[in-house]
């Protein structure tokens, strides 16, 4: 059984491109799961039904908001990972980036919003996940927030100025997290416990 990882793409100097996953991302799904294999998954990776989840990592920008060699290359790569994932109906795991990169694709409204610390979220009613006490802190590292998503996701938790934070499309088996779950000193009940009910 193997977990996918899409990585970050940096671009450290000019001309040069480099492929990064935070060591810390792999010790969290490790974590979730050690029967898990972890592969990095480039442009010439091959996925098939031996995938049980391809993770969409943060890190880089959209390209309807940047044009930059790093954020055009992580496109590429989304892209192609994004499409077979889907084909095979492999489960997929957005995290910050990852996350908005899908809800670009279903008709997403972005506010150009910096956030970076943490943050208390409250999760809404919803059947994809259900939680007694509503109200989490997640740590963030973004540019841009979700303001609006397609009737058909089910929104899972919101920031206290509304903007999306969690959400879940059940026809393609995506969830999205605008938080960095691996970003914990102590890795969270709460984290394990979303991607598990993906699983």
């Amino acid at each position: 059984m193997i977990i996918g990882i899409v990585p970050t793409i940096r671009s450290p100097y000019k001309n040069q491109i480099e492929i990064c996953i935070d060591k810390r991302l792999i010790n969290f799904l490790e974590k979730l799961n050690k029967k898990f294999t972890i592969k990095l998954l480039n442009e010439n990776s091959k996925i098939n039904k031996d995938f049980k989840l391809i993770v969409f990592s943060g890190g880089n920008d959209l390209v309807k908001f940047s044009s930059s060699t790093k954020d055009l290359f992580r496109n590429k790569i989304d892209k192609l990972h994004f499409m077979k994932a889907k084909k095979l109906k492999i489960p997929m795991l957005g995290i910050c980036y990852g996350a908005t990169y899908v809800a670009n694709k279903f008709e997403a409204t972005f506010i150009k919003k910096k956030k970076v610390g943490m943050q208390k979220i409250d999760f809404i009613e919803n059947n994809f996940f259900m939680k007694k006490n509503n109200q989490v802190e997640v740590n963030s590292y973004k540019n841009f927030s979700i303001k609006k998503l397609n009737k058909k996701i089910e929104i899972l938790a919101l920031d206290k100025d509304k903007t999306i934070e969690a959400f879940f499309i059940k026809q393609i088996k995506f969830l999205g997290l605008m938080w960095h779950p691996e970003r914990y000193k102590v890795f969270r009940k709460i984290d394990f416990d979303l991607i598990k009910n993906l699983l």
